[in-house]
């Protein structure tokens, strides 16, 4: 699979959950909207390299078999 299509789905995962995680601090922590937002944009990034990074390790295990 190309980099392309991996980075595809990392991305409709992490935009989803993105959206969820918005609403849930919203609605658990009474935070304000800014402060969802940015939250939500920081532990997206850092979860997006989390995942295209795992994605890409467990590829190369599968390329070596």
């Amino acid at each position: 699979m190309s980099m392309r299509r991996d980075n595809a789905e990392v991305l409709t995962s992490m935009i989803s959950g993105g959206v969820i995680n918005y609403l849930l601090t919203l609605a658990i922590f009474g935070v304000s909207a800014n402060f969802a937002l940015w939250t939500t944009l920081l532990f997206f990034a850092v979860s997006y390299c989390r995942s295209l990074v795992i994605r890409r390790l467990f590829r190369k295990g599968e390329e070596r078999k």
